[in-house]
């Protein structure tokens, strides 16, 4: 009997110390799970922590390289990064704001508008549309009148409309809502272009035409006599109630409901323009019905293919515009 219950107790501490055994190897493959846990935890808050810190760097660089700026020229972004203190200053330094006031429609920089280059709050400020490559006045942005072939400067839906209620339509004027004429627009430059070389080589013909024939006209018929063939032509035109015989640089006439009326002669190019057209103003027309001086039509030459007239209307009482194409004017 004494020997089995030794032999029992011995048992019975075996599997105690096994026990205890096993408890403590439980507890520490939780302590070590845990601890690998809470590490791969932290290795990974710092490396988001990093990868969050080298985007926001990027992103920083990024705005202070090209912020975009509605109506500022890529080469003038530069004007628009903020201070240390987030603050942009007016180009003439004459006052700082916080950057969320430019282009608020509040012109804090009255001088020279630089604070609000996308809206008509400054008088001095002006919108670039970056696809047409141009500068327009604050007034037309947002007036109702596509400007930039994509649109840019009518960004606000609906306003347009109310604006240029009741104002005529033409075909170089669309109103807004804008549609993007860009893609239309270069391929307009390249039919230009094009229409350009082919008459520079026409104009060489109607030169050599004009050799030995034009003398002591003080560059009447251009620089090089370009002209001179239009001035042996004449040109007939009709709309829904005239119709025009047209002489460059001698006569044209008008003839409507069976009257007849002279609306210019004696062809004298107008040297005081500034915008480089070339527009023969033809005076002395008839003056019945009209104030003042007797009508007269402005004929402006456009590079083109062929003579002919493109356009004629009344410009104002007693004006007439006409459109003309001709190799001569390229």
């Amino acid at each position: 009997m004494g020997v089995r219950r030794l032999i029992c107790c011995r048992r019975r501490r075996r599997s105690s110390y096994l026990c205890v055994l096993v408890f403590f190897a439980i507890i520490y493959f939780i302590f070590q799970g845990t601890s690998l846990r809470a590490l791969n935890k932290n290795n990974a808050e710092k490396a988001a922590e990093e990868k969050s810190k080298m985007v926001g760097d990027s992103i920083e660089v990024k705005h202070e390289k090209s912020p975009t700026i509605l109506g500022v020229r890529s080469d003038d972004l530069l004007h628009y990064v903020p201070d240390e203190d987030g603050l942009f200053h007016c180009i003439d330094e004459s006052s700082k704001v916080p950057m969320m006031a430019v282009n608020d429609e509040y012109c804090d920089c009255p001088s020279d508008g630089s604070d609000e280059p996308g809206t008509d709050a400054c008088p001095n400020a002006r919108f670039y549309c970056e696809h047409s490559n141009k500068f327009l006045p604050s007034g037309k942005v947002n007036d109702g009148i596509c400007d930039c072939c994509d649109g840019s400067d009518e960004w606000k839906i609906g306003l347009g409309s109310v604006k240029v209620k009741g104002f005529p339509l033409s075909d170089a004027i669309q109103h807004a809502p804008c549609v993007d004429t860009c893609s239309k627009r270069a391929d307009r430059e390249k039919e230009d272009q094009r229409i350009r070389q082919i008459g520079l080589r026409l104009k060489q013909q109607y030169i050599a035409r004009a050799q030995g024939h034009i003398k002591n006209t003080d560059g009447l018929f251009g620089k090089q006599g370009e002209f001179y063939q239009l001035s042996t032509e004449c040109f007939d035109h009709a709309d829904y109630a005239s119709s025009y015989h047209i002489c460059p640089f001698h006569k044209v006439e008008q003839t409507q409901k069976s009257h007849m009326f002279k609306l210019g002669s004696r062809g004298q190019w107008d040297t005081g323009r500034t915008d480089g057209k070339q527009v023969l103003v033809m005076m002395g027309g008839d003056k019945r019905g009209c104030p003042n001086e007797g009508r007269r039509t402005e004929i402006e030459f456009t590079c083109g293919l062929s003579n002919s007239i493109a356009k004629l209307y009344e410009e104002e009482k007693c004006v007439y515009t006409v459109h003309f194409l001709t190799p001569a004017a390229c």
